[in-house]
């Protein structure tokens, strides 16, 4: 952009010089004022373009990563439940630091709220803890009302979480497109 302001500025005297046209003080301000809006326009742009680069492209990273996270922990108290696997269960507990600390890396992204990011991690703890218990107890052969009622917290809890996610994922796009 900087770049053109001289070139524009050396195109249109030698245009003036070519039509016979004096160089006046009209055209001497009417160049000034192209190199000014030049000079603005391409501020505008290097912001923008700065507020895509380091606030929505990390923050859409961000959430594809959670998103998939949170599917990975989904699958993997899944499988540890099918094998009857404590230790599986108990390898479900990383998933959940990465998830988190992810979180934690958010409050770096300028585009993400803090307030949501940390509402976020409380609903996931709770998902993750009660998940666990769920799982556990599923393991262990528990049955009846009270198992089914966990289950059913447990399916509502993650459905909240992946719909928040998928809402902030939707919401970061439509904003970097408007930018």
């Amino acid at each position: 952009i900087y770049t053109g302001i001289p070139l524009a500025a050396v195109g249109g005297i030698v245009a003036l010089w070519l039509r016979g046209i004096p160089f006046s003080v009209s055209a001497a301000i009417g160049f000034i004022a192209i190199a000014v809006t030049s000079l603005l326009a391409g501020s505008q742009l290097r912001a923008v373009s700065s507020q895509i680069q380091d606030g929505y492209v990390p923050a859409l990273l961000l959430l594809r990563d959670l998103q998939s996270d949170l599917d990975d922990l989904q699958q993997g108290l899944q499988g540890a439940v099918a094998a009857s696997d404590r230790q599986l269960l108990a390898e479900t507990g990383t998933i959940r630091e990465a998830f988190l600390a992810k979180l934690q890396r958010a409050d770096e992204i300028s585009t993400i709220d803090p307030d949501r990011t940390r509402s976020l991690a409380e609903s996931f703890t709770e998902y993750y803890d009660s998940a666990r218990s769920t799982s556990q107890r599923m393991i262990d052969g528990e049955v009846g009302e009270g198992l089914l009622r966990s289950i059913e917290e447990m399916r509502s809890s993650y459905n909240q979480i992946r719909a928040a996610l998928d809402t902030d994922a939707s919401q970061a796009r439509e904003r970097m497109q408007q930018a």
